[in-house]
C-alpha cells in the first residue's frame, strides 16, 4: 500500500498536479475598457487583462494602475484586483 501511495505522489509531482506556484502581486498600468459586460485593462504593452474584483464603470476610458494577482484562465489573462489608483 505504501508503494502505491508513493507511486501516486510521484505521478502527481511529475504531472504538476497540486503543485501550482503561488500567484505574486504585480502592478499594471493601462486604460479601462468595457467589452460586452466585462471590464478590461488595456495595459501599456497592449496586453488585455480581464479585471476582477471591483466595479470599474466610473473608470471607463481612464488610465489606472492596478495592484493584483495575474492568472491565465485559458481564455486570456485575468487580474484579480486588490487595489487601484486612477492616474491624475
Amino acid at each position: 500500500m505504501k508503494q502505491f501511495i508513493a507511486f501516486i505522489v510521484m505521478i502527481c509531482l511529475v504531472l504538476g498536479i497540486g503543485c501550482t506556484p503561488p500567484a505574486t502581486q504585480t502592478n499594471l498600468t493601462g486604460t479601462v475598457q468595457k467589452i460586452d459586460d466585462t471590464f478590461v485593462l488595456m495595459a501599456d504593452d497592449e496586453t488585455q487583462y480581464k479585471l476582477e474584483g471591483g466595479d470599474f464603470s466610473a473608470n471607463i476610458s481612464q488610465r489606472i494602475t492596478v495592484t493584483g494577482t495575474v492568472l491565465d484562465d485559458g481564455q486570456g489573462k485575468v487580474i484579480s484586483v486588490l487595489s487601484y489608483e486612477p492616474e491624475e
